[in-house]
C-alpha cells in the first residue's frame, strides 16, 4: 500500500524496529550500568556477601546475603543509605539473609513475643533483658540488642551461626494513632 508515495508496511517495519532498538538499549543500560554499580556498591560494604535486586514494576527489592557482623544496624545504615542514593526516589525494600542454626532459631521463637510485646508497650530496656535471659541458658550463644528511631536491631551469634531480624519500631501497616487522636489523616 502506497501512502502519497511512501510504503506503508516499509513505514511500520522501520518504526517497530526502532522502538525495539530504544527499548533493548534502555534494558540493557538499566541492568548492566543501574543495577551493576548498585551491586557493586553494596557488595563492597563490609560484612556482605552477596546482593540480588528484582526490579518490577516502579518497586525495587534488594536481597543481602550477610556474614558474620558485629554491628548489624551499621551494615543496615550502610546498605540502606548506598540503595537510597542510587535508586534516588523509587521505592525499595530490603532483605536481610542470615545463617541461623536450629539453636538459634528456637531461641528466637521462645523470645520474640515478649519482645514484641515490649516493643507494643515501648519498655525498650526489656527487650535485652529478655534476650539475655534465653540466651545465658545457653552457653555459646553471644547476643547483642541495638535500637535506633526506626528499628531495633537482633543478633544472635552461635559457634558461626547467626540470626538478625530488624524490628521496626513503629508498624507500618497501622494506622498513626497519635494522627488519628487528633483526627488528621496520613
Amino acid at each position: 500500500m502506497n501512502l502519497k508515495g511512501l510504503r506503508l508496511p516499509i513505514i511500520v517495519i522501520i518504526f517497530l524496529v526502532s522502538l525495539s532498538l530504544l527499548l533493548g538499549g534502555q534494558w540493557i543500560y538499566q541492568k548492566k550500568h543501574v543495577q551493576g554499580n548498585l551491586i557493586e556498591q553494596l557488595n563492597n560494604i563490609d560484612g556482605v556477601y552477596s546482593s540480588i535486586i528484582d526490579k518490577s514494576n516502579k518497586h525495587t527489592q534488594i536481597k543481602i546475603h550477610l556474614g558474620e557482623v558485629n554491628d548489624l544496624r551499621h551494615v543496615y545504615m550502610q546498605v540502606t543509605s548506598v540503595a537510597a542514593a542510587h535508586l534516588k526516589s523509587e521505592e525499595f525494600t530490603l532483605e536481610i539473609v542470615d545463617q541461623p542454626n536450629q539453636q538459634l532459631k528456637s531461641l528466637w521463637e521462645v523470645s520474640h513475643l515478649s519482645i514484641y510485646q515490649s516493643l507494643a508497650q515501648a519498655q525498650f530496656d526489656e527487650i535485652d533483658r529478655k534476650i539475655s535471659i534465653e540466651a545465658k541458658k545457653h552457653d555459646n550463644i553471644k547476643y547483642k540488642v541495638q535500637m535506633d528511631w526506626d528499628n531495633i536491631y537482633v543478633q544472635l551469634h552461635a559457634e558461626g551461626d547467626y540470626l538478625y531480624r530488624i524490628i521496626p519500631r513503629l508498624p507500618t501497616n497501622q494506622p498513626d494513632i497519635y494522627l488519628a487522636q487528633r483526627g488528621e489523616k496520613k
